[in-house]
């Protein structure tokens, strides 16, 4: 990077500057510009015309006191928008490109996470769930996954999210459109091929001993826990289970052991990865 030592003509700021109560070593500084044109520079020695070169302009000097989160944000609209995160950590000559923010917005505190190498955490408005939820039924419409099969489809990724290396790839897409356009790429397998079968065993109420060990029922709430019982007998976590009477074909997804249950249950084999 060119040294910045002619800058522009006038007092030159960021747009926004944040600071943190719990960690007054970091900020983050924002450059914005309204075109995706005026994204950066060939040489990134434009400081007064392009967002990535004027963000790195101020990061330059204010790494000198701060650890410094550098976003540059090109374009008004979300669809087209460009954004570029660097981190310059206090007193280093070099800094380093955010890839996991490529093109996304955190919240503030998520980028002290994101530099922390901890998980990202996101408060979801209803709108962005509905909004989501009316993509998720339209794609999944698209690649022909039928009303019966949804809740399968969608309990068998949140069981591979538990996958270590599954988990990896997952969080390297850094939008919802793309995870639909990854998940179109996969191959077919047949049920038998990923799940283990296991049919539920009967217990009637006579049977049962008040305990601390969650119960499925045939129920169609509650994820499936008709109650708490005492039992030395426990079925795996991490698979699904599947009313086949009472309410049929309501699927729950069980990340926890739990004793007797009266469905099917498909456990995940492990077959990718280790």
């Amino acid at each position: 990077m060119a040294d910045y030592a002619q800058g522009g003509k006038g007092k030159a700021k960021p747009e926004y500057v944040i600071t943190f109560n719990d960690d007054i070593h970091t900020i983050i500084v924002v450059e914005c510009k309204n075109t995706a044109k005026k994204h950066c520079s060939v040489h990134l020695n434009k400081p007064g015309g392009f967002a990535v070169d004027g963000v790195l302009y101020y990061a330059k000097f204010l790494k000198q006191e701060y650890n410094v989160i550098a976003i540059a944000v090109s374009g008004t609209n979300v669809d087209n928008m460009k954004v570029d995160t660097y981190y310059w950590q206090q007193g280093q000559e070099q800094y380093s490109s955010l890839k996991k923010a490529k093109d996304i917005i955190l919240e503030p505190k998520n980028y002290i996470e994101l530099i922390r190498g901890n998980k990202l955490k996101k408060a979801y408005s209803l709108d962005e769930i509905r909004n989501t939820a009316i993509d998720m039924h339209n794609s999944l419409r698209e690649i022909k996954v039928t009303e019966a099969h949804k809740p399968i489809f969608i309990a068998g990724v949140l069981i591979a999210l538990n996958d270590e290396d599954f988990a990896k790839s997952y969080s390297m897409l850094s939008s919802y459109k793309l995870v639909m356009q990854n998940i179109q790429t996969w191959n077919n397998y047949s049920l038998d091929y990923l799940f283990d079968f296991v049919k539920g065993k009967r217990l009637t109420k006579a049977d049962m001993l008040p305990g601390n060990v969650n119960f499925l029922g045939a129920i169609s709430e509650n994820n499936g826990v008709r109650e708490k019982i005492a039992t030395s007998q426990y079925c795996k976590p991490n698979c699904i289970t599947v009313n086949y009477n009472g309410s049929v074909g309501e699927a729950f997804n069980k990340r926890i052991h739990f004793g007797h249950l009266m469905m099917l249950t498909f456990c995940m084999r492990r077959i990718f990865g280790n």
